[in-house]
């Protein structure tokens, strides 16, 4: 499971100057679902073996930021 944790969000400026937005990471991941989740959920074990991209969604500043 691969959980991105460093991408450009919208609102989000000073820490954000060089980063790109995860669909370029997902795109590179071979992901096609870039649905965010409220939450991850993890199991003991393991539904499939291969590698799942979960995108969650923006909390704080960065949730709460406006686009001028």
């Amino acid at each position: 499971m691969v959980v991105p944790i460093s991408y450009k969000l919208p609102g989000l400026t000073l820490l954000a100057q060089n980063l790109e937005g995860v669909e370029k990471f997902a795109k590179e991941m071979g992901a096609t679902d870039l649905t965010p989740q409220a939450k991850l959920q993890l199991t003991s074990s393991p539904t499939v073996d291969e590698t799942k991209l979960v995108i969650l969604e923006p909390r704080g500043a960065a949730a709460t930021a406006t686009v001028d």
